[in-house]
């Protein structure tokens, strides 16, 4: 039950906050573990992503093993940590309580002013003993330790919101962070002055990223709000009537349809 509700809660708040605070980058994806005397270690390691949700901040985490699919996470948890800078922890499994399978670490981190829940990609643990664990799932263990792709998305919820109105006149393409800030939209004036075309702004470089990147560079776009109002006036102009000079088809024939004897033979002399 405690971790369906924890799903309902990713879900419920990634609707209203995109940003993670954390990006792994162990254990990578793919990379299998093999018990050893009675257990299994996996090293997470992950840098802060430069959001509004800062690492250092933390208060407490929560690491907790899961398994299954991205509609039925299932997770058991390992350790509640609090009070550590570390950017690394490392889990140690015991062999006799997890089957051979599929699995992925859950952070649910606790802030002053949020939360986030976080996921590290899937890897797979071998040499298990614990056959008989079924993680609560609705769906069958088999099912559930054989689910692969793309780990769950981070949810977050809290982070600083306040705005310095000083970041809407700094260039665009001079902006960093996950968060970049636009000029005001204006409206374009009753006259036209300029005669020839000519570019705002400067053009800018880019390059491409060869590999896929966990995280996007830029999260989102914020661009503050009118500070003018726009009037406009509804149209006057009376409705045109509907057409009062209604006839029937048939007065619109001119002619009926006939075929001479002269056009009958140039059918055949053309």
């Amino acid at each position: 039950m405690q971790n369906q509700l924890i799903f309902l809660i990713s879900v419920l708040i990634s609707a209203v906050a995109v940003m993670a605070d954390m990006e792994f980058t162990a254990p990578k994806a793919g990379k299998t573990f093999t018990a050893s005397g009675g257990k299994v270690s996996v090293e997470i390691k992950w840098d802060d992503d430069g959001s509004d949700l800062n690492f250092k901040d933390i208060e407490k985490y929560i690491v907790s093993l899961c398994t299954g699919p991205n509609d039925d996470i299932e997770c058991t948890d390992l350790e509640k940590v609090t009070g550590s800078t570390k950017k690394s922890y490392t889990a140690s499994i015991d062999a006799s309580l997890f089957p051979n399978g599929w699995y992925y670490f859950q952070m649910y981190n606790t802030y002053d002013s949020g939360i986030s829940i976080l996921y590290t990609d899937r890897f797979q643990l071998k040499g298990m003993d614990g056959g008989s664990m079924t993680f609560g799932s609705t769906k069958s263990l088999s099912v559930a330790l054989t689910a692969t792709g793309d780990a769950p998305a981070a949810a977050t919820q809290g982070g600083d919101t306040s705005i310095d109105s000083r970041s809407f006149s700094v260039t665009y393409t001079k902006q960093t962070g996950t968060k970049r800030y636009a000029p005001m939209q204006t409206q374009p004036g009753s006259t036209i002055t300029h005669k020839s075309m000519t570019r705002r702004f400067a053009t800018s470089s880019y390059s491409a990223y060869s590999t896929y990147k966990k995280s996007p560079n830029v999260m989102t776009t914020i661009t503050p709000g009118w500070d003018y109002d726009v009037t406009s006036l509804p149209n006057y102009a009376t409705v045109a009537p509907y057409p009062n000079t209604a006839y029937p088809a048939s007065e619109r024939i001119t002619a009926t349809a006939s075929l001479t004897s002269a056009a009958k033979k140039r059918r055949w002399l053309d």
